[in-house]
Formats: structure tokens, sequence, C-alpha cells
């Protein structure tokens, strides 16, 4: 009697090797599944390698800055600086036509009426300035810390500047929105994208959407409800950093200028075009962040919002 099926003895043993490899790797796989802080930490490891071995990318074309540093702090005096010399860092920069004005300047105490207004006008006048609102580090003060309302109605729009720190203490994303006393706040460099490309926010879900550029966003849209208030739960925007600034980098990631080279003219009118962001660089003011590209120090706060902003408008 012919048998159909039948198999030669070897080709038993190898067929069962076989089965036993394939269910070695399907177990490894179920067991990875339910572990998954290792998993995710493996991917935030794969990822933090992949800005390291991809090279030095060119410097942006979208997103320059200008700096408070040490230079300019021992130019014209100790922060904080009167609101009229601020005035005359956004009227500056505003001569050059840039894309969009973001000051990350938290902008939330009254101070001479005068200068106030000269600074409120400047924003006014530049059409296009983006301001910032923060969670409080004050325990006893308020929980958002937002611009005055005279600086808030000359300026365009107000973002948050919150960034979401792994549990390794890194910087890899920020959240899409975050309610404050005022209602939703978009992130800050989405609104200075948002500004600069002269075009509506969409939300579709699980992408947002200016104009053409479709932005990926990590997290679900689901609604949920805590303690009976209804509201969304957390969405993120991951930064594709482009890199930090570093003395003597050949190409920088970003176009930097101090104050100083601003307000003496030798920006030589390289702002037009760009994205401007104005924040703290060098200098013991600003707050600092590690993340993935950070070499020695952590990365100043302006940074991180350039690297997201440059995400954004690059399309990456």
């Amino acid at each position: 009697m012919k048998v159909f099926g039948e198999l030669h003895p070897a080709k038993n043993h190898t067929q069962a090797k076989r089965w036993l490899l394939l269910n070695a790797i399907v177990l490894t796989v179920v067991g990875l599944s339910g572990m998954s802080y290792p998993v995710e930490e493996l991917s935030r490891r794969i990822g933090d390698l992949n800005f390291r071995l991809r090279g030095t990318p060119a410097t942006s074309r979208d997103v320059a800055l200008v700096l408070i540093d040490d230079r300019s702090l021992n130019r014209y005096g100790r922060w904080p600086w009167k609101r009229s010399m601020l005035a005359r860092v956004v009227r500056a920069a505003a001569a050059e036509r840039p894309k969009a004005l973001g000051l990350d300047i938290l902008l939330l105490e009254t101070e001479d009426e005068k200068d106030d207004r000269e600074f409120a006008e400047s924003l006014r006048v530049a059409g296009n300035a983006v301001l910032v609102s923060k969670i409080s580090n004050s325990p006893g003060g308020k929980l958002w810390v937002e611009p005055l309302p005279l600086f808030s109605h000359s300026a365009v729009a107000i973002g948050h500047a919150q960034a979401v720190l792994g549990p390794d203490s890194i910087c890899r994303s920020v959240p899409v929105q975050e309610l404050t006393i005022e209602g939703a706040r978009w992130a800050f460099a989405l609104e200075v994208a948002r500004i600069a490309l002269g075009t509506p926010l969409e939300d579709e879900g699980q992408y947002l959407r200016l104009g053409e550029i479709r932005i990926p966003v990590v997290g679900e849209t689901s609604r949920v409800r805590v303690t009976g208030v209804e509201s969304e739960s957390p969405r993120f925007l991951t930064i594709n950093y482009r890199g930090q600034l570093e003395a003597g980098e050949t190409p920088a990631p970003f176009l930097a200028f101090s104050v100083i080279d601003l307000l003496e003219g030798r920006t030589h009118g390289q702002l037009k075009g760009r994205a401007v962001l104005v924040g703290f660089g060098s200098t013991e003011i600003g707050d600092r962040v590690p993340t993935p590209v950070s070499g020695r120090m952590p990365m100043p706060g302006v940074e991180i919002h350039a690297n997201l902003a440059d995400t954004i408008l690059a399309g990456r």
C-alpha cells in the first residue's frame, strides 16, 4: 500500500527542529509583549542611536535663533531686561521679515507702564509674534504662567512650553495640547509653524495638518472621563532632532545669532523667510533639558522648540 505524505526519518527530525525553533520565537515574542517597559526602552535606545549614526544634517532652512547669551548679558546688563530693550529686539528681528517670531520668554509681571506699552506695540506691529505659557513652579501661586493681557492681545498666538521627559529623563516629545486656565493651548513650536505657514491647523486625530504638511501624533485620540470631567487623552509630537548648537560645529543645526549681532546689524538679512525663535542660549538663566543629541550640557529650551518647529516645517 502506498502511503501519501509519509516522511523520511531525517526529514521528520529536520521538521521537528523547525517547529521547536518557531515555537521558541513565538514564546519569546509573546513574553516580550507582556514586558512593555523593556520593549519601549529598546525602542527609545534604537531611536537615540539613529540620531548619532546618521551624521550631521545640513543647517535648517526653515528655523533660525536669536539668543540671549552671556555676550548679550555682558553688553546690555543682567536679566531681566527692560521691556523697552525687548521691544528693540522685536523690532530688529521683525525688520528682517521672518515668517514667524516666537518669543520663548515669560512675560507675566507688570513693569514700567511706558516700557510695557512700547513692547506691546512692537508685538502688534510685527504681526506674527507668538508668546509662551507654561506650568508654574510656584507651589502657592497660579497653576499656569500666562503673558500679561496687554501682551497677549498684541501677539497673534500663545503656545504652551511644556516638554515630556521619558523614564530616563530624556526629552523626545512634547504634548500636542495642554489645558490652561485660558483654555487649551497648542504646543509653542506648533503655533510658530502655523503662523510661519499662514495656514489653519486641522486636527485629524492621529495626524495634524498644516496645509500640505501632515504631522504624525503619538497617542490615542479617544475621549476619557476623569472624576466626571470629559477630556481628551494625551497626545504627543515626536521631535526629530536636527542637533544641538555647539561652539565650532560645522554645519550648525540652525542659524543662530546673539542679540548683539541682531542689534548691531550683523545678521545681514538671514532671518528673512524663516521662523525665528528668541530665547536663552548659553547662559545659566534659561532652562536646559537632556535630549538624545545632547553632549556635555543639556539642551536649552529654545533649541528644543526650534527642533520641533523644524521637524514640522521641514516635514521630517
